[in-house]
């Protein structure tokens, strides 16, 4: 029979990165705060920043149509200049008035460009300091969700290493399980220890069925070489073990999803929700889920230490 490898030293490992995890993720729930307060008044500013590009906008929209008619009026008068005063005393006095009439709606034209231009000139100069606080605060708002996109995906590389680490501990009790024990054979190959949390959907049971296996059948092995007594008692080993997986899907799904909605969004979560509240709530959930695997990985390390007393 093989030797029962010692696998102690990797689920404390494990519990260490849980501990630096739960450290990174209070930090990155910091600089969401920080991000939060800037992009708070970001929302706000924005909202009369569009009203008062708006404003432009519609001010700019007669301007090219008053230049166009100014233009043109310029252009028929210049045409009529040019031509040689008609000989004909009728036609002369009926070209003086075209002139003069040309003349009059060219400087009523202008006249009204002129108001239009000062009218945009005035709501651009209003909207100067305006665009350029906005664009200063659109400047702090990105730079502080750099900041916080930058803790985010530590956070998350940090937990695809635990994760590893985990895979790689529960692959080596399971292991230790079919050296000992040989109705191991039936169950779960080692190698579903790093697979069933690559599958998509089917990574949302998996690791969860694949640890249970290993902590009930050790269980079952460990009473059955009459190493630890088997007095019936009941170890809540099932509720403990759905806790930490129910804890697990919460945190990933369920409050990443509420931290995006209320945070990265302006819909209803941003407006209704507390963002204080929602940090608070998000982090106590991070550490129970950190916190019940650690509790788990200390009492299966026990186990492994009775494991190595089987000969």
């Amino acid at each position: 029979m093989k030797k029962i490898k010692n696998t102690v030293g990797l689920g404390r490992l494990t519990m260490i990165l849980n501990l630096v995890i739960m450290i990174l993720f209070v930090v990155t729930m910091i600089f969401l705060n920080k991000f939060d307060k800037i992009n708070v008044v970001y929302v706000q500013e924005k909202v009369n920043h569009e009203k008062a590009s708006e404003r432009i906008h519609n001010a700019e929209r007669p301007i090219n149509q008053s230049v166009a008619e100014v233009k043109y009026y310029q252009n028929k008068l210049d045409t009529l200049s040019k031509h040689p005063t008609p000989k004909e005393r009728a036609a002369a006095k009926k070209w003086n008035e075209d002139i003069q009439a040309t003349k009059n709606t060219l400087a009523e034209k202008q006249k009204k460009q002129a108001e239009i231009e000062a009218t945009l000139s005035a709501e651009k100069a209003a909207f100067a300091p305006m665009h350029a606080k906005f664009s200063d605060l659109e400047q702090q708002q990105q730079s502080a969700k750099n900041i916080y996109d930058i803790m985010v995906w530590l956070t998350i590389a940090l937990l695809v290493v635990k994760i590893a680490i985990f895979s790689i501990y529960n692959y080596k009790n399971i292991n230790n399980l079919l050296h000992v024990a040989e109705w191991m054979k039936r169950g779960s190959h080692p190698i579903w220890a790093f697979v069933g949390w690559l599958i998509p959907a089917y990574n949302f049971v998996k690791p969860f069925s694949f640890f249970s296996e290993i902590w009930n059948d050790t269980d079952y092995l460990l009473k059955d070489k009459g190493i630890i007594p088997n007095d019936g008692r009941e170890d809540n080993a099932d509720f403990n073990l759905g806790l930490w997986w129910s804890l697990l899907l919460i945190c990933i799904l369920l409050v990443t999803w509420i931290l995006h909605a209320t945070f990265m969004t302006e819909g209803p979560m941003f407006l209704k929700m507390s963002h204080t509240g929602v940090i608070v709530v998000a982090t106590i959930f991070w550490a129970l889920y950190l916190v019940q695997e650690c509790n788990l990985i200390r009492l299966f390390n026990k186990k492994n230490k009775l494991m190595q007393t089987i000969e």
